[in-house]
């Protein structure tokens, strides 16, 4: 399909400080475009555009359709059209040997229907603005610059939480304003045009992110205009499920729903779509997940935020965002990726990330010389873009620099979003006895009946109570499991709760509640009991009563936490008692982060990977998307990846039940999201990560501490090993001399 091209061009004597990144492009009449999913003809006939209705009325009344007015030309460049198709497009900036730089193709538009220059004013929110013009905007007071940026006062800072951490109210808000916006299918819609027209410049390593963060904001606050100034773009950490995608919690039917049908290609259900034809969507959603993808994990995205060059931090993200999408497919997969709801989601991701990079690299410039300044700023953005105008925005990425001040955002780390405590103690339909429900009254509304003929209900789920991917809506498979691989009365696979006993009472080394051991109790004699309870205590406990792993026989610490770092009341440390029941893997995501954060690079390498490497990302996806990138900066982005599983990949089984439940004979713990999130943790061990224990010899057993006779000695296996001494009393540290 032909379209309008937009190019921009530096005037004579100016450069566009771009020419460097542009002639090192790729060689596209030697790629085969059948490697990403399309072939060349489907491509040029823009299939994924063609399916979206809109007619041109209604995308002039998502641009603004504005008057023209005359103003001063571009000092810097001079804009043209060509009525080409997408290759051909692609093909003249090749031609031009890296003169030009394609700032939009709108394919089926003549150059006469499209602006491909600047404007009079500020171009914001669907319409012109006058140079110095005032004007509320949402939940923001705005003006219009003689620069042509619009500068917003924040009356109201957004937070934005991870998707899993929304109540049952925040998420069917988000999910009513994204019905309503769907519902103007000029701006839905639009949007999804809207990136995909402007995917040259969406694509590009340099205005990748900041073309995003704008982007991002102005749904953001159309959906806020929809419903209310609290409601914020979720965030997606799918690094949580890199080695479990498939069986992520996103993919249920309440959250953003699954997979396509086979037959179909469309999401059957999903929270987006209502019961009326007005909220009914058409075309319908596509996905179709490739599991042959492997995602990078928390190691390797932590690892490449440590790079304190924005270019290869860039062109790191614009590779993990590619193959996230060729992942979920369809839409997702396609120049309308934005026509999926999951990718605002995941832009908000990689916009959290952005936002960490800065936080963590910015603070090195506080002291330093002028010269110095401009070179770290040189490396925080390229100053040769920093105030080059993405369009159709007219906004500069120097606008969008600060998340927080400029755009009224803040991230809020996983977990920390989630409420801290459930009032009401409810019971599962199912079983478990004073269980914390904090999804109960999310079905109240449930009624029975009403199934279509493939047996679901309007809200996805069957006369059994499962979605397609066969979670119930309390976050149960059809085995009666959690994503924890505990069951609905609290016991994981091995058959034991959360503080090591069985459905009998008994714990794994044979001890009843009352502290009785079965064997003893069988044959009667009191002495015998109790030597082989001494026995059995002795081998697995300390003196003090606390094992190697550092809990008592009823499976409580020092300071009286279960293993999943829960009293007995369901309140853990700081009196929050949300997670009691889980999902526990999200808290061991959050504390393994607090890890990362403070590891150093080399101990990032030396954490065992469990998934197989990163999957490389195929040119041909390049191409599609328009990514450019610097040659010099992919070598070293490719090296990094290449040596993050050298000598470092262990591979596990894919059944991770069993994985979990080995060597349970000689102690038992509870299950630790390793498989999940692609890394060994060595959680119990008291090690950090990149510090797997190994066997010592027992160097505490004629050790005694002179000066603190009460002291208890500790050894530590972390890599090496040493002595440490403890207070019993409180497990502080006690150095100790000539013991």
């Amino acid at each position: 399909m032909l379209g309008a091209c937009c190019l921009r061009k530096p005037r004579q004597g100016v450069s566009s400080g771009r020419q460097h990144f542009i002639q090192h492009g790729y060689n596209i009449s030697s790629v085969n475009w059948t490697h990403s999913g399309y072939d060349q003809h489907n491509l040029e006939d823009e299939i994924w555009y063609s399916i979206i209705e809109l007619n041109r009325t209604e995308l002039d009344d998502f641009t603004g359709n504005h008057t023209k007015v005359d103003c001063h030309e571009d000092p810097d460049f001079t804009f043209s059209c060509d009525y080409l198709t997408v290759t051909q497009c692609q093909t003249l900036v090749k031609d031009q040997a890296g003169e030009a730089q394609v700032m939009s193709f709108s394919p089926g538009v003549k150059c006469s229907d499209v602006k491909c220059g600047g404007g009079c004013g500020c171009f914001f929110q669907h319409k012109l603005r006058r140079y110095g013009e005032r004007f509320r905007q949402g939940c923001e007071e705005c003006i219009c610059t003689h620069s042509g940026r619009v500068d917003c006062v924040c009356r109201h800072l957004t937070q934005r939480k991870e998707i899993r951490d929304l109540t049952l109210r925040e998420m069917r808000l988000y999910q009513r304003a994204v019905r309503k916006l769907y519902a103007r299918p000029a701006l839905w819609k639009g949007f999804a045009l809207l990136r995909a027209e402007f995917s040259p410049l969406a694509g590009d390593h340099a205005f990748f992110l900041p073309w995003h963060r704008h982007f991002l904001r102005l749904v953001e606050r159309e959906l806020q205009s929809m419903s209310s100034c609290k409601l914020a773009l979720p965030y997606f950490e799918w690094t949580v499920d890199s080695g479990s995608m498939k069986f992520s919690a996103a993919w249920q039917a309440g959250l953003f729903g699954g997979d396509s049908e086979p037959n179909s290609g469309c999401v059957p259900h999903h929270p987006f779509q209502g019961l009326t034809s007005r909220f009914h969507w058409s075309p319908c959603l596509r996905r179709h997940f490739n599991s042959s993808v492997w995602l990078p994990d928390a190691v390797t995205l932590q690892r490449t935020i440590n790079k304190a060059d924005f270019q290869v931090f860039s062109q790191s993200l614009l590779t993990f965002s590619g193959l996230f999408r060729r992942w979920v497919g369809g839409h997702m997969a396609s120049p309308l990726a934005s026509y999926d709801p999951l990718y605002l989601s995941h832009m908000a991701f990689m916009d959290k990330l952005w936002a960490q990079w800065q936080e963590k690299h910015q603070h090195g410039s506080i002291r330093q010389t002028s010269n110095e300044n401009h070179a770290q700023s040189q490396i925080l953005y390229p100053a040769e873009q920093r105030h080059i105008k993405m369009k159709p925005f007219d906004v500069t990425p120097d606008d969008v620099m600060s998340s927080q001040q400029q755009m009224c955002t803040v991230y809020v780390p996983i977990t920390i979003g989630a409420p801290c405590n459930i009032t009401l103690l409810h019971t599962h339909p199912q079983g478990s006895q004073g269980r914390f429900d904090k999804y109960k009254s999310n079905y109240d509304g449930f009624v029975i009946g009403g199934f279509e003929s493939g047996g679901y209900d309007q809200h996805g789920y069957d006369r059994d109570g499962y979605d397609r991917s066969g979670w119930d809506r309390w976050g149960y498979d059809k085995d009666g499991f959690n994503r924890d691989f505990i069951d609905r009365g609290g016991y994981d696979v091995s058959g034991f709760n959360r503080y090591g006993f069985n459905r009998s009472n008994v714990t794994w080394f044979g001890m009843r509640k009352d502290g009785v051991f079965e064997n003893g109790k069988k044959n009667g004699k009191e002495k015998s009991d109790q030597t082989h309870r001494d026995k059995i205590l002795s081998e697995l406990f300390s003196d003090t009563g606390y094992s190697i792993t550092g809990f008592d026989p009823f499976g409580l610490d020092r300071g009286g936490f279960d293993a999943f770092g829960f009293q007995t009341d369901g309140y853990d440390k700081d009196r929050c008692n949300w997670f009691f029941n889980g999902p526990h893997y999200l808290r061991f995501y959050f504390h393994t982060q607090q890890q990362l954060v403070s590891s150093s690079d080399r101990a990032l390498s030396r954490i065992p990977r469990i998934c197989p490497p990163i999957t490389p990302l195929p040119q041909s996806w390049a191409i599609q998307d328009w990514m450019t990138f610097d040659p010099d900066k992919s070598f070293a982005v490719n090296g990094q990846l290449q040596q993050e599983w050298t000598g470092h990949y262990m591979p596990e089984s894919d059944d991770t039940v069993k994985a979990a439940t080995k060597n349970r004979s000689k102690t038992w713990l509870p299950i630790t999201p390793d498989h999940r999130f692609c890394f060994k943790l060595h959680w119990f061990s008291g090690c950090p990560l990149g510090s797997a224990p190994i066997t010592c010899p027992d160097l505490c057993r004629q050790a005694r501490c002179h000066v603190y006779p009460e002291a208890v000695c500790h050894m530590h296996n972390c890599g090496s090993c040493f002595t440490e001494w403890r207070d019993p009393a409180t497990g502080n540290h006690v150095i100790c001399h000539g013991w």
